[in-house]
């Protein structure tokens, strides 16, 4: 399942795969992620760093891992040529929705929550 849409001028898609990690951009080791589903979320047209004048554009941490029940982790994934990427590890495969807000502009993902088996 992928998702495509623009976000702050920004082409944003999203991948939900069974994979063992995203890998990292163009072609590198992948990115190992805790659970047993991940998604893998590009950003178009976006990088961690601005070389003029230089600074970086993406302050937030390499990993996160709130250990929530779906949600176990996301890293940054690779930075390469305009293409800045993610790994979001999940803890079971389910449905996700990609949307984005202004003020400030920012790309939301929700997850939905698998039923109990």
């Amino acid at each position: 399942m992928s998702r495509l849409m623009r976000s702050a001028g920004l082409m944003v898609v999203a991948g939900l795969a069974v994979l063992a990690g995203c890998g990292t951009a163009p072609a590198g080791p992948p990115v190992p992620l805790a659970g047993k589903s991940r998604l893998h979320v590009v950003f178009r047209g976006a990088s961690a760093f601005c070389p003029q004048p230089a600074h970086r554009t993406w302050a937030g941490p390499r990993v996160l891992a709130p250990r929530y029940s779906q949600l176990l982790m996301v890293k940054v994934a690779g930075d390469f040529e305009g293409y800045l990427s993610f790994g979001i590890g999940l803890a079971a495969r389910g449905g996700y929705h990609v949307s984005s807000l202004t003020g400030p502009d920012r790309v939301v993902i929700d997850f939905s929550h698998p039923l109990a088996s």
